[in-house]
């Protein structure tokens, strides 16, 4: 069982480093680390759209569903007798879970990610960096209701 953040950050990280997708320190190394930052920061941009495309799409923001790809044709040879290869392929193919919730976590895990890379490469604690967060919150629920004068 996962009990802390920190421990999430780790699994995400780990995860990427072992998809080969944490290229910042090489990235840093080759001069080019806040270019690579930046193109991260779009890829949870991404996934914030993709969030809205959900409710765009009429979904409801607690809505969650699966979907899968396309059955591969090759299941047709299995159902000659006309059975239904699609439901098969569902049946037994892991669906990708959707929705607007998913695709904010998607965002966050992104974010994650990023946050791993950045502290494996500068040598950082992630129980350092959990503390960086938990003191923002803390900073942020000590201001007023509207700071700056902003509406929203």
């Amino acid at each position: 069982m996962i009990k802390s953040l920190s421990e999430i950050i780790n699994i995400v990280g780990e995860t990427n480093e072992a998809n080969g997708f944490n290229k910042y320190s090489e990235a840093r190394e080759a001069g080019y680390g806040v270019e690579y930052l930046s193109m991260k920061d779009l890829l949870e941009v991404s996934e914030l759209t993709e969030a809205q495309d959900e409710l765009r799409s009429g979904h409801a923001p607690d809505e969650v569903y699966l979907s899968w790809p396309a059955t591969p044709a090759s299941l047709a040879v299995e159902f000659p007798s006309g059975g239904d290869a699609t439901e098969y392929f569902q049946a037994n193919t892991p669906g990708k879970p959707e929705g607007y919730l998913i695709e904010k976590l998607d965002a966050i895990i992104r974010g994650m990610g990023t946050i791993y890379e950045i502290a494996e490469s500068h040598g950082l604690d992630i129980e350092e960096v959990e503390e960086m967060l938990l003191n923002k919150v803390r900073f942020n629920a000590s201001r007023g209701k509207m700071h700056g004068g902003k509406k929203f």
